[in-house]
């Protein structure tokens, strides 16, 4: 999560540490995970495959903001039926995490399909 409020922070230009270390950091670490590959991906646009792959593969991020970021790459590349797209617009809003999308079962299957 920490990534993504560093992130924000950038763009509102409130942001004076080493986001390029942070990125390294997370990629030589945790590379493997979506949410790293996501962020990854949103800084580099030569890695925008990586959103590809997740997709195609039907990864499910655990932050509900990279999930959304992810979502919102399935949106404008026309894949707007993806399971994962229909998982996120259940996430409230001020929600953290995907995890917690199953409250239902009828969720919690959409999840498991995912």
């Amino acid at each position: 999560m920490g990534i993504h409020a560093a992130r924000s922070a950038r763009e509102r230009d409130d942001w004076h540490g080493d986001l390029d270390g942070a990125l390294l950091n997370l990629e030589t670490y945790f590379g493997d995970l979506p949410d790293v590959q996501v962020v990854l991906a949103l800084e580099d646009p030569d890695r925008r495959s990586l959103m590809n792959e997740l997709l195609v593969n039907r990864t499910q991020p655990l932050l509900a903001r990279s999930a959304r970021a992810l979502a919102d790459y399935a949106i404008e590349y026309g894949d707007e039926d993806h399971a994962l797209v229909r998982a996120v617009r259940r996430i409230p809003a001020g929600q953290e995490w995907t995890i917690s999308l199953a409250t239902t079962p009828a969720i919690a299957q959409e999840i498991v399909s995912v």
